[in-house]
């Protein structure tokens, strides 16, 4: 981004809300450098105590279905900033539609520059110590605690975990929370083994060698009691694709036929000699190879990708999972790289033993 652009954005946010301090923390410039900019490019400072977007500021005073699952939407996907104010982002701008709505908030939601990032900054110093007093602080992805709930909101709050950094496999037989906190994650674990779900952690070590905890509930019958608890009474408040999932109307053995879709891209030559033949050594096929590795890429929260320039691409044309084909146009486009790019990094994934499974299915149909 050029500087006149990024000062056009920095006076933009400004003026829809943001105090200087949020704008200064998301450009990684000081205040003192945000105002300098504003001065120059003529906006009018407000003064102290300014609001100038209409909020329901009680939102967090009581407890009630929709409290509860913005509020775990907040824990997974929001920051409490140094500033009176609080923010949450997300790739898909209908949560933060509702939650705005909810809100009773005026304002409106941001996306920053070419990205696909949409954020919703709350200016409120009554709802960030509402907030506090209710266990959310700065800094606290490492160090937060699973919150007090009284049970009957529970579903709710869990939910809105879910909906804020959860993934749910296509098939709905696997749902995955990512936190960096041990506690947090004993909670939530503890949450869903009360419930009699089939549920554990499993650790591992972030890029930045933090150890990450993933909170999976596993299996058909879990995964659907999960659903039946936290959507009873959800309404709108919910991510439909999420929902869809976890009640397994993706389901391979419910989808007909058709659900399978054709498509064309270019592939490194190397990758798919490699694949083909460790499809034919087991009786399978490359392109179910493919899909296997495309769902355990997905469920890798932190993964740094890169465009590759591959000098022995051929054209490659095969049929995908229709739903699980769009989850691949969306991921590269969120992680800015292309669909062959994906597919490539795929194959590192690959689950042999789903393949095989895969292409038995394939041999008694065609009998």
């Amino acid at each position: 981004m050029s500087k006149i652009d990024r000062d056009k954005e920095i006076a933009l946010l400004y003026n829809n809300g943001p105090k200087t301090a949020l704008i200064a923390k998301r450009f990684e410039l000081s205040e003192r450098r945000i105002r300098s900019i504003l001065k120059k490019s003529g906006v009018t400072m407000r003064l102290p105590g300014y609001r100038k977007h209409h909020l329901n500021e009680n939102f967090f005073k009581s407890w009630n279905n929709e409290m509860a699952w913005v509020l775990g939407f907040i824990v997974t996907d929001g920051c409490i900033n140094p500033t009176q104010s609080f923010s949450i982002s997300q790739k898909d701008i209908y949560p933060l539609e509702r939650i705005k709505r909810l809100l009773d908030h005026t304002g409106t939601i941001e996306k920053y520059g070419k990205s696909t990032t949409y954020m919703l900054s709350v200016n409120s110093k009554v709802m960030k110590e509402d907030l506090n007093k209710l266990g959310l602080t700065e800094k606290k992805s490492l160090t937060i605690k699973f919150l007090v709930c009284p049970a009957e909101y529970l579903p709710h709050f869990v939910r809105g975990v879910i909906d804020g950094d959860g993934h749910v496999d296509i098939d709905g037989y696997r749902v995955t929370v990512t936190s960096a906190s041990s506690s947090f994650a004993e909670g939530l674990l503890s949450v869903f083994q009360s419930w009699g779900l089939q549920a554990y952690v499993h650790k591992e070590i972030g890029r930045n060698t933090n150890t990450i905890f993933r909170v999976i509930v596993s299996g058909k019958s879990s995964v659907s009691k999960l659903a039946e608890i936290i959507y009873r009474n959800a309404g709108s408040n919910c991510i439909q694709i999420k929902k869809e999932k976890m009640m397994q109307i993706f389901r391979k053995d419910l989808v007909p036929e058709k659900i399978r879709m054709k498509f064309r891209t270019n592939i490194s030559a190397e990758i798919l000699a490699r694949l083909d033949k460790i499809a034919k050594d087991n009786g399978t096929y490359t392109n179910y190879l493919l899909e296997t590795g495309l769902r355990n890429l997905f469920r890798q929260n932190e993964i740094a990708m890169v465009k590759q320039k591959r000098t022995d691409r051929v054209q490659y044309k095969t049929a995908y999972n229709r739903i699980l084909l769009m989850e691949t146009k969306t991921f590269a486009k969120s992680h800015k790289v292309n669909i062959s790019d994906v597919i490539e990094y795929a194959a590192d994934y690959i689950d042999l033993e789903e393949a095989i499974r895969e292409g038995a299915k394939q041999r008694i149909k065609r009998k």
